[in-house]
């Protein structure tokens, strides 16, 4: 991973508070409650598993699977094995619903779906695009090239989901 600041769930951070636009590295920590913010979150993990809590339902994310999920939905990682860094980014809400993706994609999200690629064919490529999103969410964000790059990858997923 090419970041050398990674953050990690902050227990004290006010519920519903934006993230905004992120691509960030963090280090996996159980959280002690749930978090909510209004933005789709995109979950990678180069290696080992994480366990979020929603809904009441244990669900383990894999690895090297570009996995998304709407925020607002409360979530919980209770569990995390062999996971050292993983990437996490955040879209605005209205960003994402301004892509016009197919409706059975979004409607899965706003259900509380946590969807994923079902093989790591794309892994590599996902690797490449999440820290070029790291390098470009540096000092001269490049909001706007990040932006497209995360709305091609997510039309690409919701064709082939």
């Amino acid at each position: 991973m090419n970041s050398e600041k990674c953050y990690s769930f902050d227990k004290f951070r006010e519920e519903f508070k934006p993230y905004g636009l992120t691509c960030e590295t963090w280090i996996p920590r159980v959280m002690p409650r749930y978090d909510r913010h209004n933005e789709i979150e995109i979950n990678y993990l180069p290696q080992g598993n994480i366990t979020y809590l929603r809904h009441n339902e244990k669900i383990t994310i894999p690895n090297k699977r570009f996995t998304i999920f709407w925020g607002l939905i409360p979530h919980q990682i209770i569990h995390y094995e062999n996971v050292e860094k993983y990437y996490v980014c955040t879209i605005p809400f209205a960003h994402f619903l301004s892509w016009k993706l197919p409706a059975q994609f979004v409607d899965s999200l706003l259900r509380g779906d946590i969807l994923y690629e079902q093989t790591d064919e794309y892994s590599q490529y996902d690797e490449f695009l999440l820290n070029n999103w790291l390098k470009d969410s540096g000092v001269n964000m490049q909001s706007d090239l990040i932006l497209l790059e995360m709305q091609t990858r997510i039309t690409r997923m919701a064709h082939h989901l």
